[in-house]
């Protein structure tokens, strides 16, 4: 449904005007591509449409464990977000970048409704290719990220509690580890999956035994300087 009402308030705003939808999570993250095919599927029409014909892009989500706790609609027991747009002119670029708002939990009032879109809209200005948090008062919020997106891919910046795991995400994408204790990143040689193997039948039983090639191990050591965390429990 998230798809039709999208496409309906496409054909329904003028060049100039804005959107503003209340959307699953999975518009975010959904969908996919088929390079073979030049084909885009589901959500990620969404994400091409929004890419192609409009700029000022926010996304707003929020990060908690509970789905329901992520949500902005009264009556929805999962994740969801926010996402405004302003529609470009016919003679206008599309926008290549968009505003990645995390919030850690969702306004309990009116009043701090108001205080906090006008903390996200201070923090939007003041971001350009970088991270800045969201505060009202000495109280952080959130923050936000301004990222460059494209046509064909994910946008995954969302229900972010720490932005901290972002930055140390990202530079683990580009082969370094940035532990806390250590003044210099560790360099670690960094590919993906399918560069390695390919999935077989069913590709989620990687676990043994007998299941798959990769075993998980139940515990850390709590001396361990960055522990990982294996099998988060979560009650949504």
């Amino acid at each position: 449904m998230g798809t039709t009402f999208t496409a309906i308030a496409n054909n329904m705003v003028k060049p100039g005007g804005r959107i503003a939808l209340i959307l699953p999570t999975a518009a975010m993250t959904g969908g996919s591509y088929d390079a073979s095919k030049q084909q885009a599927y589901s959500w990620q029409r969404l994400r091409n449409l929004l890419c192609d014909h409009y700029d000022q892009i926010v996304v707003v989500s929020i990060a908690q464990p509970r789905k329901k706790d992520s949500a902005f609609s009264a009556d929805s027991d999962f994740a969801d977000c926010m996402v405004i747009a302003r529609r470009i002119a016919n003679d206008e670029k599309p926008g290549s970048q968009a505003h990645f708002v995390n919030l850690k939990a969702a306004p309990a009032t009116k009043l701090e409704a108001q205080e906090t879109a006008r903390a996200i809209k201070s923090a939007i200005t003041n971001t350009v290719n970088e991270c800045n948090e969201i505060c009202i008062g000495d109280k952080e919020i959130g923050f936000v990220s301004c990222e460059t997106v494209h046509s064909n891919r994910k946008w995954t910046t969302i229900r972010i509690s720490e932005s901290t795991l972002l930055k140390r995400a990202r530079n683990l994408a580009e082969g370094q580890l940035n532990l806390p204790q250590r003044a210099k990143a560790i360099e670690i040689p960094v590919t993906r999956m399918g560069n390695l193997a390919k999935a077989g039948p069913i590709s989620r039983d990687i676990d043994g035994p007998n299941r798959g090639p990769f075993t998980k191990r139940v515990e850390c050591n709590s001396s361990d300087e960055y522990p990982m965390l294996w099998n988060p429990r979560s009650d949504g």
